[in-house]
Parts: C-alpha cells; structure tokens; sequence
C-alpha cells in the first residue's frame, strides 16, 4: 500500500494557510503540517489501527477515509478556532482571552495570540499569567527586547513564576 496525502489551501478571513496531510504507514500515524506565509505554524499527528498487511483488500479505502476525516477536522479546527476568537474578543472576563491566546501561541499565530493576551491584561491588570505568556510569545517571536520589558512590568514585581526566570534569562 502506497502512502496517502492531500494537501490543501485554507482561507480564513484576510489569512491563508497550507494543509498537508499524509500518512507514515510504518508508524501508522496520520501527520498534518499547517503553513502560513512558507512557514511551518504547527503540526498535529493522529494514531491510526493498522491491521494485517495481509488484508491489502479494502484497508487503502479505510485509510483514505481516515485521512481525509482527519484532515477535515483540522479545517475545522482552524475555522472555529478564529471564528470563536472573534466572538471572546467582545467579551469582558479575562480568563476566555488567555486560553484563546494560549491556543494561537500554541498553534504560532502570534499577532492573535498576542491581541488576546493583550486583551486580557486591559481588562484585569493584574493578572500575571497574561503578562507571562505575551513575554513568551514576545520571546518566541524574537522580541527580546519587548518580553523583557512586559517581564519587568509585571505587577507587584515579587513575581516568582520559574517561568519568568527562564524567560529572562
């Protein structure tokens, strides 16, 4: 059996992202690379049942239906996620905009990570975690000079996060 792939232009508002899928037969996992700009963002792998090599009959169906499920779950992911971060953006709790940034921060879409993040510390000034991931993503982004001086301005400055530590460091 030959390995299956699909690959995939996404549009999302003004964004546009690659979608590669394919399948690594001998480890049997399914492995999704998300691009944007040339740039690989994230990666997700997916487990699948691999059965009897012996069964050729019918398993290169079964896997293409699997990988292109797989796929399609992806689309959608992305899809919700943006559609779900412009829904929080109006709301006025901080916790929703953190773990919506925490999700782009994760996925390296950092100018919406960045916003959430941004948001949050607006709304409650004293929430050091927001502080502690718009430095990280500061970092990630090479912004050194920018996660150091929203590091140092964290509130009550007696901060003992280990992450801030590493992250100054």
């Amino acid at each position: 059996m030959a390995d299956i792939g699909l690959n995939q232009n996404l549009s999302v508002g003004p964004r546009e992202f690659h979608l590669q899928t394919a399948t690594i037969l001998d480890e049997g996992i399914i492995r999704t690379e998300v691009f944007q700009k040339g740039r690989l963002l994230f990666v997700e792998n997916h487990r699948y049942e691999r059965r009897d090599g012996k069964e050729e009959r019918g398993a290169e169906a079964r896997l293409r239906r699997i990988v292109d499920q797989f796929h399609q779950a992806i689309i959608e992911e992305i899809d919700s996620l943006f559609e779900i971060s412009d829904r929080v953006f109006d709301e006025n709790q901080p916790a929703p905009h953190e773990k919506i940034g925490l999700v782009f921060l994760y996925m390296h879409i950092f100018d919406k990570a960045e916003l959430q993040f941004k948001r949050s510390i607006e709304l409650q000034p004293d929430r050091k975690s927001s502080y502690v991931y718009l430095g990280r993503c500061y970092y990630l982004q090479k912004r050194y000079q920018q996660a150091i001086e929203i590091l140092s301005n964290l509130p009550d400055n007696q901060t003992n996060y280990p992450d801030v530590h590493n992250l100054m460091g």
